[in-house]
Order: structure tokens, then C-alpha cells, then sequence
């Protein structure tokens, strides 16, 4: 009879001794190893019946205050690392509880350089991702690939994706369950290597504050399509637009243009667009701050006014790929502050279509070198490692310009200009 025809037999006879089984596997899985005794019992006069037909009196101990162990090193006195494993995958089976095995740090460390390989080549447009990728010491190496594949399959479906959806059409699509990705692991994953791809910022090991880093991994959703209501995410927008969509003119955004006033665009009105009408001589202004876009309006500035209210949601980024997709000979310019977080915005916009900074490259900063914004040492490290992560980010001259005297705020702009500084006397 082998062990798990025993363990059968014993369970038949002694159905209560299920729990015995259950003390095993539980010591099993926190050790990952029987250890050398194992308490069954207490208070017990004598060993029971179930018990020594199950495990042997040999390799039974009662105390003189009635505790009843289990002696493994007696249990397993003749038997092989291999033999032991299998008998204790047996007890397992026999109970109806999953069997694992606690890898040891080599194994993890040989399977998980295994597993990182085996992804880039899967993902070699994703492979600047690989410095997020982490052994883990509660999944095996296997289980630990099948995981990132996942979340790399929906990162590369977000990366290139046009259209509005929602966090339960991605769990359907890609774990044949709409509430999969409604919290936990895989979301979390799969939202801090979109940020990562979108700012170059590694959300899990940055000393950001909490609240910051839930809104990044919002906005990386909403940059991407992912919306819980097409219809409430808005773009603010000044300028003689139209938009045409089944075989209609929505026109309203052209009329408070006409009356000096900007206009509300929603996700759903910009969904199936058939095309996007603006006058040739328009540029397309992209502007972060709402002070400034308000002051561009009253000026009645001449362009496609498009506010991105700090990093853009999907609404904000729909329009402007349906604006540069139909113009892409269009004069695209982007105005925002010049700290790091305002320089990824534009380099956002910048990857779904060129642009040039406006009122805020580097000549400007240059002019406006007195009214900059120092920086505190952590921001100035944080700065060091982006540009370290990103050496081919748009922007870097500006960015490092900031790092080393301060950034430009926007409203800044409208003030008046010092004295103007040549390049050559910014060490002095």
C-alpha cells in the first residue's frame, strides 16, 4: 500500500483525523519543510488509535502533561528528500489541499533570470520595463511569468489604444472576468509600468507622497482610454472647431468661440468622430494651467486652445490625436511649467505627435532665470534619475536647465522680464 492508498484508508476509518492532515500541510506551506516535531494534540491521556495508524507509534510522543507530537525525524528516518516531498504531496491530495513548495532563494533567483528572459523576448517593445520586474518570493518562477505576460499584454493593448474602455471591459478581454482587474496585484501592476512608460517615475520605490501616486496611476489610466464614464471625462477647448460624427456638424464649441468663451467636449462626443474641421491657419496650443488658458482666451489668441488641466486625461489626448492625425502638417506648441512634472506632460503629448514648447523652452527660462522656482534636494534627485532613466527624453535641456536653477511657472510668464541673461553668464 502506498502513502496516499493509506492516508485513503486512514481518512475512511478516522474521518476526524482530517485535521491532523490539515496541521501538516499548514506546517508545510509556512516552512516549507516538515519540521522535526509537530504538535497533533493536547491534554490527551493517550495516543490515540488514528494516530498511531496513521503515523506510527515510533514516531509518537506523549508528555507527562498530555501533549501528543508528531517526532518527523523518526518518521522519516529512512527516507529520501524525494520520498519525503511525495508524501507529503499525498497527504495533500488525499485531504483535497492544493500542494506548493517553498523555493529556496537559489531557485528563485536562477528561475526568476529565467523568467525576466523569457519576457523581453516575448516584449521587446517593453523593455524598458525591465527594471520593474522583481523576483517574488510568493509566487514560483512560472507563476511569476504568466503574471507579468499578463499585465504586458494589457500595457501593450493600452499603449496603442485609441478607444474609451472601461476597467471591467480589460478583465473580460484579457481574464475572462469583467471584475479581474477591479482591484489588487495585477492592476496595480499594470498601472505603475504605464507611469512608468508615461513619466519615467517607478511608482513602487519612489518616496512620493501616497496621494500622488494614486493620482499618476489614474491619470496613466485615463491617458490611455481606461474611463469609468465616457460621458463625464471632459476637454476644455477655445477655437473655430468643428466636429463632424455621423453624418452631423457638432458646431457648439465654434459658437462660444465666436462669443469668446471656451467649450466642453466630452470622451463620448469625441468616440467615432468621422473628422475634425479647423482653418489652416490655426495652430494647436496645448496649455497646463487654467490661469493662463483663461488669459490666452481674453487675448483671444489666435489657435486651437486646448486645456490640459495638468497630465491630460483621455478626452484631452483623443482630441489632440484626432486633431494632429487629420492636420499633421499643423504648428503644434505646448505651454506649461517647467519642473518635471510639467515637462512630462508635454512630453506626453509630445509622443502622440511633435510638438515645440511655447513660452517655456529653454530661451525663455534663460530670460527668466530671476523669476524661477528653486528646487529642493529631493526634487533635484528625482530630476538626476529621470534624466539617468530617459536619455532620450524631448525635453532634456529644459529639464536640466530646472534641475540646476529652479523651473518657470507659467503664470510667471506675464510678468516683467528682467534683465536678459546670456547663456554665457549663467555661472556667474
Amino acid at each position: 500500500m502506498n502513502s496516499k492508498e493509506h492516508f485513503t484508508f486512514c481518512l475512511k476509518k478516522y474521518p476526524d483525523s482530517i485535521t491532523y492532515c490539515q496541521l501538516l500541510c499548514s506546517a508545510w506551506k509556512k516552512y516549507g519543510r516538515m519540521p522535526e516535531r509537530l504538535t497533533l494534540k493536547s491534554n490527551s491521556i493517550a495516543i490515540e488509535h488514528s494516530l498511531v495508524e496513521m503515523f506510527g507509534r515510533r514516531s509518537l510522543n506523549l508528555s507527562r502533561n498530555g501533549t501528543v507530537t508528531l517526532i518527523t525525524s523518526r518518521l522519516f528516518e529512512h527516507s529520501s528528500k524525494e520520498d519525503i516531498e511525495q508524501w507529503i504531496k499525498d497527504l495533500h491530495e488525499t485531504a483535497g489541499i492544493p500542494f506548493t513548495r517553498k523555493i529556496s532563494n537559489e531557485e528563485i533567483s536562477a528561475g526568476y533570470d529565467v523568467a525576466v528572459q523569457k519576457w523581453k523576448l516575448m516584449f521587446p517593445e517593453l523593455s524598458t520595463l525591465s527594471p520593474l520586474l522583481t523576483p517574488s518570493y510568493n509566487k514560483p518562477p512560472d507563476e511569476l511569468l504568466n503574471f507579468w505576460i499578463v499585465a504586458a499584454e494589457i500595457v501593450r493593448f493600452l499603449e496603442n489604444n485609441s478607444d474609451a474602455i472601461t476597467v471591467s471591459d480589460l478583465g473580460a478581454r484579457f481574464c475572462s472576468d469583467s471584475k479581474a482587474l477591479r482591484g489588487g496585484e495585477l492592476i496595480s501592476t499594470v498601472t505603475d509600468w504605464l507611469v512608468f512608460l508615461d513619466t519615467g517615475l517607478q511608482v513602487n520605490t519612489s518616496e512620493l507622497d501616497s496621494a500622488f501616486k494614486k493620482s499618476l496611476r489614474q491619470q496613466s489610466l485615463e491617458l490611455h482610454g481606461v474611463v469609468e464614464n465616457r460621458c463625464v471625462v471632459p476637454v476644455a477647448v477655445f477655437g473655430p472647431l468643428l466636429v463632424h460624427k455621423y453624418g452631423q456638424v457638432i458646431d457648439h464649441v465654434k459658437k462660444m468661440w465666436s462669443m469668446g468663451e471656451s467649450a466642453l467636449l466630452s470622451l463620448d462626443n469625441l468616440q467615432n468622430a468621422d473628422r475634425i474641421e479647423i482653418p489652416d491657419n490655426y495652430p494647436v496650443y496645448l496649455c497646463e494651467n487654467e490661469s493662463p488658458f483663461a488669459n490666452l482666451i481674453r487675448q483671444k489668441h489666435q489657435g486651437v486652445l486646448i486645456y490640459t488641466k495638468g497630465f491630460p486625461n483621455a478626452a484631452v489626448c483623443a482630441l489632440y490625436k484626432l486633431i494632429t492625425s487629420q492636420y499633421p502638417a499643423i504648428e503644434r506648441f505646448h505651454w506649461g511649467d517647467t519642473d518635471l512634472a510639467g515637462l512630462q506632460i508635454a512630453a506626453i503629448f509630445n509622443k502622440i505627435a511633435p510638438l515645440r514648447l511655447w513660452r517655456c523652452d529653454i530661451d525663455d527660462v534663460m530670460r527668466y532665470k530671476d523669476s524661477l522656482i528653486k528646487i529642493g534636494k529631493d526634487e533635484k534627485e528625482r530630476i538626476v534619475m529621470f534624466l539617468d532613466n530617459n536619455p532620450h527624453f524631448p525635453f532634456r535641456d529644459v529639464l536640466s536647465f530646472t534641475c540646476e536653477y529652479g523651473w518657470l511657472e507659467q503664470e510667471r510668464f506675464t510678468v516683467k522680464l528682467p534683465k536678459y541673461h546670456h547663456s554665457e553668464d549663467l555661472n556667474k
